[in-house]
């Protein structure tokens, strides 16, 4: 007995023999880490991770806000002081700027000793590069991320050296 649209090689399926199967979440929310809440005061983040664990997160809550070492001789004191992450001072004292303007993030190297990375590009000094949600930011040796509140995280961010 043949069955309209079976081949030989396959069965009908009775009604006692069929599986319900449930539709999960979508597979890119699955993926997706939980966007940071906004905070009062707060237009972004720079997040230092370490084996894929956020370690420190700094708030940037000025429009320009400085990244580097602190230096109390030299009164120099970062808005975002990396002095902690920097046991080998590959981060200069006033290392890069971070710029906020008409809903839009700049990134500027301060003619640091070691540079900074945007992804995998090399700032050149003093020239403004747009920084976006979690883009990874290297200053000298000390890689972050930078998060804007309420923007989810990209699935699969790597921070390790081979990205």
């Amino acid at each position: 007995v043949s069955t309209p649209g079976l081949t030989r090689e396959m069965a009908p399926v009775r009604e006692d023999d069929a599986v319900m199967v449930k539709p999960s979440q979508d597979a890119a929310q699955e993926n997706r880490e939980e966007a940071l809440a906004p905070e009062e005061g707060v237009y972004a983040y720079l997040c230092y991770e370490k084996d894929g664990q956020e370690i420190q997160r700094f708030a940037i809550r000025e429009k320009k806000v400085l990244v580097g070492r602190t230096d109390r001789k030299q009164k120099i004191f970062p808005q975002v002081d990396l002095t902690v992450y920097d046991p080998d001072m590959t981060v200069s004292r006033r290392h890069a700027l971070i710029r906020y303007e008409d809903s839009f993030f700049y990134l500027e190297d301060l003619r640091s000793h070691n540079g900074t990375m945007l992804g995998k590009l090399k700032l050149n000094p003093v020239q403004e590069e747009m920084l976006q949600h979690d883009d990874v930011v290297q200053f000298g040796s000390v890689r972050m991320v930078f998060k804007i509140p309420g923007k989810p995280s990209r699935p699969g961010l790597k921070m390790d050296k081979d990205e």
